[in-house]
């Protein structure tokens, strides 16, 4: 084989048969060492790896993925400065919110009403936005998935985000709303806080109605004992048991479980030296035409009823009870209305064994 050209011989050829059974074929080699060395069916040098088509060889190609995932961030910010824009966007979001509901919590006194106004706002601002946009993401999803519903949103919440999380930076927008509004309504319960949960459970007009003659009876006598100074009537003791009978009866004429009932007012009531909360509520029902005082009740109380009396009953106030009652309790006028279970009247009529039973519509 001479230096300016190298010899192919053809198989089944003979060697000596001189140059009519051998080709000339140019010396190229590889184009990166020079090497001669036959590449076989490889499409890359087998001395220096030089792949033609991409300009580079494998051994660069192969240590290219090693030189990239090595990337450490040694500091928080060179690991913000690498985050993706979608993602600062993001982040700076929920930051703000944090920031916001903290600057809230800070400025605003305990239990007023400013800051359970702005917590109940939060909550359901941020929970409709975040709820909103978890349904837009349930109907793109369903584009997407075969056989995805809207009960995936509730059954499989993250698995209606795939499609979001797939497209983006395309789809963060909907991703951003989200993800604030679901911040903003944890900050809310979590950090304002002051939301009044028992709201809930007020009367939003579906509560019972105290009997209708006993209301109007009440609203009228405790004008005219507000004007006449209280006045008593000599005996309860047939009234109150008519009363009692009347109230205690179930639709078919028979007591319930044996226990008396009968719809009464809170004239007054007085609170526990321990915790500051209401502990007992002093009555008064209609007894012969006129409102008398039949007792108190502290058992069965639940605490949301509690709740619920301490944000009324304060606005209620007045200095001297509407009728004559025993001993001493904050007084107010006769618009909150309750039903009670007692077990029988007492010598002194005045209801024994009294048990809470609802809260009943105020009387106006």
């Amino acid at each position: 084989m001479s230096d300016s050209a190298a010899v192919l011989e053809l198989p089944g050829s003979n060697a000596g048969a001189g140059s009519a059974a051998a080709i000339e074929v140019p010396n190229v080699g590889c184009p990166k060492c020079g090497s001669l060395e036959s590449w076989g069916r490889s499409s890359w040098c087998p001395q220096c790896g030089f792949y033609p088509r991409l300009g580079t060889s494998v051994a660069e190609l192969e240590a290219a993925p090693e030189t990239q995932s090595s990337f450490a961030p040694k500091t928080p910010l060179e690991l913000w400065l690498h985050m993706p824009a979608w993602i600062k966007v993001l982040c700076t979001g929920v930051v703000a919110i944090f920031g916001m509901s903290l600057a809230v919590r800070a400025v605003t006194p305990d239990k007023s009403f400013v800051r359970s106004l702005w917590g109940t706002c939060q909550l359901l601002a941020g929970l409709g936005v975040f709820v909103a946009f978890h349904l837009v993401a349930t109907i793109k999803a369903s584009f997407k998935q075969n056989g995805t519903g809207f009960m995936d949103a509730i059954v499989h919440p993250f698995d209606v985000w795939r499609p979001t999380i797939y497209e983006l930076p395309g789809s963060a927008r909907r991703l951003w709303l989200a993800v604030w509004g679901l911040t903003a309504t944890v900050c809310a319960v979590a950090i304002i806080g002051g939301i009044r949960y028992s709201v809930l459970v007020e009367d939003w007009g579906f509560r019972q109605r105290a009997n209708s003659d006993i209301a109007a009876q009440i609203k009228a006598k405790a004008m005219e004992a507000a004007m006449a100074g209280a006045k008593q009537a000599d005996s309860l003791e047939d009234a109150v048991k008519g009363a009692a009978a009347k109230d205690g009866e179930n639709k078919d004429g028979e007591n319930d479980l044996d226990m008396l009932t009968t719809d009464c007012v809170v004239v007054g009531y007085n609170v526990s030296a321990a915790d500051g909360k209401i502990s007992e509520l002093l009555l008064a029902s209609i007894v012969e035409g006129q409102l008398k005082y039949v007792g108190s009740v502290s058992e069965g109380i639940t605490d949301n009823i509690r709740n619920e009396l301490a944000r009324k009953l304060p606005k209620l106030k007045q200095q001297v009870p509407i009728v004559k009652c025993p001993g001493r309790a904050v007084w107010v006028k006769p618009e909150v209305a309750c039903r009670t279970n007692f077990k029988k009247w007492t010598e002194q009529m005045l209801m024994s064994k009294v048990k809470f039973k609802e809260l009943l519509a105020d009387v106006k």
